[in-house]
């Protein structure tokens, strides 16, 4: 990185903001068996690494899961075969 001209403080900002992307890629809202870390305190940490309040960083997770489990749902709704139609970008298309 010296040779590219990035310097020490752009080298800590880049680690710090790696750091936080490596620890938020551990939180999915679901648990794994008790494998990673409570959530609470991956949270914490990752908030310190971008600088960021902890709510901040809580209420975009929880939106974020709330859009995944959402999607999630609507994707098993629209599978179900009961419904009759499977949704498409350019409309609705009766099943055969």
């Amino acid at each position: 990185m010296d040779t590219l001209g990035i310097t020490e403080e752009e080298q800590s900002e880049i680690f710090s903001t790696l750091a936080a992307v490596v620890l938020l890629s551990q939180v999915d809202g679901r648990s794994n068996g008790g494998d990673v870390p409570d959530t609470l305190d991956i949270v914490e940490r990752a908030a310190f690494n971008l600088g960021v309040p902890v709510d901040s960083l809580s209420t975009l997770l929880g939106t974020y899961q709330e859009i995944v489990l959402a999607l999630e749902s609507r994707r098993a709704m629209l599978e179900n075969p009961l419904h009759g139609i499977i949704y498409y970008t350019n409309g609705f298309v009766p099943r055969t």
